[in-house]
């Protein structure tokens, strides 16, 4: 009787708890498909930003500036600075949305977070009421063997 009443509790546990983790999941799966979204966008701009920052720091370009006139270089000096600060403007730009969307969803992923409290709760208190319900079931089996 005990096994039998086990393995009914333990099943109604575990249908609780998948159910509760299932919300969970897929909250979590939008918030991680927005986030590798922007990822990759970040990730793609940027690098296309740095390797054409890098090639302007390259020996092969300081050398093509090598003979140039002082006005030419620091007209170069200045794109190059320049690009280093869009670069640098860009990144700030896109942390900034990320920042902005994470706390335009924080409220969101607080409230799962309370909607899973709630949910762990009720699970506990389902899971209480079924132990008690075998315990008060495991003594009236008793009186009656008697």
């Amino acid at each position: 009787m005990t096994r039998k009443r086990d393995k009914i509790v333990e099943g109604f546990f575990e249908e609780e708890v998948l159910s509760v983790f299932g919300r969970s999941i897929a909250f979590e799966g939008r918030l991680s498909t927005e986030f590798d979204e922007l990822k990759k966008k970040l990730d793609s701009d940027l690098k296309d930003l740095r390797e054409k920052e890098l090639k302007l720091f390259s020996d092969e370009v300081e050398g093509a500036f090598a003979g140039k006139s002082e006005d030419e270089r620091k007209k170069f000096d200045q794109y190059r600075a320049e690009l280093s600060i869009t670069r640098e403007k860009l990144e700030t730009e896109i942390f900034a949305k990320i920042a902005g969307r994470f706390k335009t969803l924080s409220g969101e992923l607080e409230k799962g977070i309370e909607a899973l409290k709630v949910d762990i709760e009720s699970v506990k208190k389902t899971t209480q009421f079924f132990e008690t319900l075998a315990r008060v079931v495991g003594i009236i089996a008793r009186i009656l063997v008697l």
